[in-house]
């Protein structure tokens, strides 16, 4: 986390950019994401979210090919916390998760992080009681980007300031902004 800090775009102030991979072959994705490395240098941390589209094989091959560009974070890259488990220990890249239920989770202490959202958990209180929980489980915690608009962004805003928890960067989709 403390490198997080540490870390931002000069121009945008950001700390992270992250995008979907999990649409193309595992080939194209390496280029893809060494591309976007070289593009951002090494000072912006790097996340992938594949929206659980790879099998435990090509989750393999892609993150193989691209382990040494130093990915910050990897969400979802295959749909079984027990496979994600496994990509965890195998290439040392953190993963995150959208499970939030940690009786579940409890199973799988390698995945690192829990994405939450406000209208999966009915409101901002009981958002920050899920971030408050995740941290007692050794886990970070961040926003899911969904309806990033009006009222929904006023919330994401307060929430960022009243929760010590939320030390990743909340996802956000510029264009919604």
């Amino acid at each position: 986390i403390e490198a997080i800090e540490a870390i931002r775009d000069p121009e945008t102030g950001a700390r992270v950019f992250e995008f979907k991979v999990g649409r193309n072959s595992a080939e194209c994705e390496i280029e893809t994401v060494r591309a976007i490395r070289e593009e951002l240098g090494p000072a912006i941390g790097l996340s992938l979210d594949a929206n659980m589209g790879y099998s435990i094989g090509e989750a393999r091959r892609l993150i193989s090919g691209i382990v040494d560009v130093g990915i910050l974070n990897f969400e979802e890259p295959v749909a079984s916390l027990g496979e994600m488990q496994m990509l965890r220990a195998e290439f040392g890249v953190p993963m995150s998760t959208h499970c939030t239920n940690f009786e579940a989770l409890q199973h799988y202490p390698l995945i690192d992080s829990v994405v939450g959202d406000f209208h999966h958990e009915a409101g901002i209180a009981p958002t920050l009681t899920l971030a408050a929980i995740a941290r007692a489980h050794h886990r970070q915690f961040w926003l899911h980007t969904y309806q990033e608009l009006g009222i929904s962004w006023a919330a994401r805003c307060h929430f960022g300031m009243v929760c010590p928890e939320a030390s990743h960067p909340a996802q956000a989709l510029i264009n919604w902004v």
